[in-house]
C-alpha cells in the first residue's frame, strides 16, 4: 500500500478513508503504529471537547494528515434526522 493520499489526479481514497476513521479509535497513535502503514502520529489531542478530538500524521515524506473525531459517536436515526 502506497503510504501517500495522493493528488487529484492520482488519489488514494482508501487510505484517507483509513486515517479518517482512525480518529474514532481510543488510542490514534497506537493504532497508527499497529497498522505498519508508514503514518506515524506527530500530535494527538490528549482529552476531547464535548466528544470532538483530533490527531495529526506524517507519512514520513512529504504529507500531513489532520484527523478530526465528530461528537456523534453512535448513529442512531434520530441523530441523523438531527
Amino acid at each position: 500500500m502506497s503510504t501517500s493520499i495522493g493528488n487529484a489526479s492520482d488519489p488514494n481514497p482508501g487510505l484517507a478513508m483509513t486515517l479518517a476513521a482512525v480518529a474514532y479509535c481510543p488510542d490514534p497513535a497506537s493504532t497508527l503504529k499497529n497498522m505498519n502503514n508508514g503514518w506515524s502520529a506527530v500530535w494527538v489531542a490528549q482529552n476531547d471537547i464535548n466528544g470532538n478530538i483530533a490527531f495529526v500524521a506524517y507519512n514520513g515524506s512529504s504529507q500531513y494528515v489532520v484527523g478530526i473525531r465528530g461528537s456523534l459517536l453512535n448513529f442512531s436515526w434520530q441523530a441523523f434526522d438531527n
